[in-house]
């Protein structure tokens, strides 16, 4: 079983992933979150990943940023961090210029848009 923490930071997501919400998962479960920092219970984190209630867990986030070299996350069990940095990559502003200029000639003569976000 997997929780993926994908959600924005809101007043109703924050510490949306806690101490509750982890110990109602599945025994072994695994959580990954490239959400927010702020969206999960590090602590609550730190204490299911040791008792093998979470099995493991891939954090891109941490509630500090950059995770302090004191931070116990960096010797939890099963745990792996990785650098949350989206770096740009070749290619990727042509690419954002080509979507809004396809979309606001779409919106421009009526069309629906393809790369619509909606609150749905």
């Amino acid at each position: 079983d997997w929780l993926v923490v994908t959600a924005p930071l809101t007043a109703e997501t924050h510490g949306l992933v806690s101490d509750e919400v982890m110990g109602r998962l599945p025994r072994g479960a695994f959580i990954v979150n490239v959400a927010r920092g702020a969206m999960l219970d590090e602590d609550a984190l730190l204490t299911h990943l040791r008792s093998g209630q979470i099995g493991g867990a891939y954090l891109d986030v941490t509630q500090e940023e950059p995770l302090p070299s004191s931070s116990d996350l960096w010797h939890a069990p099963n745990l792996i961090l990785t650098p949350h940095d989206s770096s740009p990559s070749l290619g990727n502003a042509e690419r954002a210029d080509e979507y809004f200029l396809s979309d606001f000639d779409r919106w421009a003569r009526g069309l629906p848009l393809e790369r619509e976000v909606t609150d749905r």
